[in-house]
């Protein structure tokens, strides 16, 4: 379960000024559920999301994840002379070979090749160019695949539970390629039933997409 509790976060500039992103955010993600984090630009959505990862810490408040994260962060973070299969495979330490899916041991390998495989209907003629040559769609992609990889590795170690953290997954894609990985998430999250999704948004169709409930961070901030 992923819980804020009177979260508080402001940001200071150097000019003495600050932004006050929220006060006093309170909410509660159950284990296993699909969640999507709403609001107008600038109000907080990565934030929660890096608060959750670990990666920020609020000003007051407490905030609680009891089962370890995979993030696809919303810009770039690939390695651009790497092929989409190295990308992914680097963020596993060495000793990691395989893990438990669905009661089987599946090669760390094989799992990385099918789900870019499934991601991309050509992958066989360019899985061996460097991602500097895909498109920005493209690398969207190996974002997610990167991110979904990890958590079904994390999911094989705790007994079924990770938490999936996507800051906006559908962003540059064109709607055929949207719909194709909404539903690729969709069907993951159908096989990782005790894993829980968090991702960011500003459409109600990725909502609907993905049978998600919606955290309107809007309404939760609009007293500031």
């Amino acid at each position: 379960m992923i819980i804020f509790e009177k979260v508080d976060k402001t940001y200071a500039f150097a000019d003495g000024g600050c932004n006050r992103v929220f006060e006093n955010l309170t909410f509660t993600v159950p284990d296993g559920s699909v969640a999507a984090l709403m609001g107008k630009s600038g109000v907080g959505k990565t934030t929660v999301l890096r608060m959750i990862s670990g990666l920020e810490h609020p000003d007051t408040g407490t905030v609680s994840a009891d089962c370890q994260c995979s993030l696809a962060f919303q810009e770039n973070r690939l390695v651009e002379t790497a092929t989409a299969a190295l990308n992914l495979q680097m963020i596993f330490p060495h000793s990691v070979k395989g893990w438990k899916k669905q009661g089987e041991y599946v090669c760390i390998e094989n799992e990385i090749c099918n789900t870019l495989s499934d991601l991309f209907a050509d992958y066989v003629s360019i899985r061996n160019l460097p991602v500097s040559g895909y498109s920005e769609g493209m690398k969207k992609r190996v974002e997610v695949a990167r991110a979904l990889v990890y958590c079904d590795y994390l999911t094989g170690q705790n007994g079924g539970r990770g938490i999936l953290l996507l800051d906006e997954p559908f962003n540059g894609l064109d709607r055929h390629m949207h719909e194709q990985l909404a539903d690729y998430i969709f069907a993951w999250k159908q096989l990782h039933k005790d894993a829980t999704i968090i991702f960011t948004t500003h459409d109600l169709c990725d909502v609907e997409m993905l049978s998600a409930s919606v955290i309107d961070l809007d309404a939760k901030t609009e007293c500031l």
